[in-house]
């Protein structure tokens, strides 16, 4: 890895201009020629120019979706200005020593707030988050044990409001954590290979829900059963999976009198088919793929009854269409893009 490295810097500090096959966080996987870009999903370019250097992460069509602007001093960065889609996305500044001293936020190209870095030696102590109109502001305080180990975060709002995080581990593997904020606190408790063993929530100190999960005796451990009480409402719920870990079946149950089942079924390691059973009837969903594997249409029937089929992706001006049927007859369909309703369809009309 080291050699690796070294002959990335290498690069970048004698050639004007270096190409990079990257990935979609802008990594330098390894260095590549002009020719060598072709059919590769990300490429990272990196000029330098003198104390400046400029990260370019293009797309397989060439289109620049991240960049960096770094300014060094004595081989140290000092500022780094980053472009998320063409607009400024943050601003940093460092310490002569590397460490981050602050970070200015932007959305739609306006700055959003401010991050502000304290320390305790070179330790992390705090981060204040600021912004004009104090609205959500807060300050985050990391908590260690007397021999160094992260404890966990205290936060401040400017309403006087705190959340607070703990967490406990041992040889490096999570034991414990608690969260608590506004009246209300869970539980999480690991076993020794750092698998979840249960969850508690808490309102005013009163248990109103726990998880339990259960996992095969034999590696890869996988999850074999979750379990789940809410004793407010008497409910009880039993999720089991199959050997590879897909969910299979979930039955409910309330004041102990099972309420309704849950069945999936899978294809080709994908979920083909889940119906849900109560005693006032069943619904199912289905679930079409094509041939890459992609989720394509999903048809839900209630009572036997066809309600409702969702296109997914079916164009470029919509993520989502969903057609609602009335007597084997569509008769509304809604067009969403990024999951927003952007136009509507009434296709049959009731007449009196």
């Amino acid at each position: 890895m080291l050699l690796i490295a070294l002959a990335i810097w290498g690069w970048a500090l004698f050639a004007e201009t270096a190409l990079f096959e990257s990935n979609a966080v802008g990594m330098p996987l390894r260095p590549i020629s002009p020719a060598g870009r072709k059919d590769l999903d990300y490429v990272l370019e990196v000029t330098v120019s003198g104390e400046r250097e400029t990260r370019r992460l293009l797309a397989a069509d060439g289109t620049e979706s991240r960049r960096w602007e770094r300014l060094f001093s004595s081989g140290i960065v000092v500022e780094e200005t980053v472009y998320r889609d063409g607009r400024k996305d943050s601003v940093k500044s460092f310490h002569p020593g590397g460490l981050p001293k602050d970070e200015r936020v932007f959305r739609d190209g306006r700055e959003d707030g401010r991050f502000t870095f304290e320390y305790a030696g070179a330790v992390p102590a705090a981060i204040a988050f600021t912004r004009s109109g104090d609205a959500g502001q807060y300050r985050d305080e990391y908590l260690y044990l007397p021999s160094g180990e992260f404890r966990g975060v205290r936060r401040t709002y400017d309403d006087g409001k705190i959340y607070r995080s703990v967490f406990t581990t041992l040889n490096g593997i999570p034991r414990e954590e608690w969260h608590s904020f506004d009246g209300a606190e869970i539980v999480f408790r690991y076993d020794r290979r750092g698998s979840l063993l249960f969850q508690e929530e808490y309102r005013d100190d009163k248990l109103t829900e726990r998880l339990d999960f259960i996992y095969a005796p034999e590696p890869p451990y996988r999850l074999a059963e979750r379990r789940s009480r809410d004793p407010v409402l008497n409910r009880d719920a039993v999720l089991e999976y199959d050997g590879e870990g897909h969910p299979l079946r979930e039955t409910v149950f309330e004041s102990g009198e099972r309420v309704a089942l849950t069945l999936f079924t899978y294809r080709d390691n994908r979920l083909s088919r889940r119906e849900l059973r109560r005693r006032d009837g069943r619904e199912v969903w289905e679930y079409r793929y094509d041939e890459e594997g992609t989720l394509e249409k999903e048809f839900y029937t209630s009572g036997g009854e066809l309600k409702k089929i969702v296109s997914f992706d079916p164009s470029p001006e919509y993520s989502r269409i969903e057609e609602y049927y009335r007597d084997g007859l569509v008769f509304l369909r809604l067009y969403f893009l990024d999951d927003k309703q952007v136009k509507s369809e009434i296709l049959i009309t009731e007449t009196p």
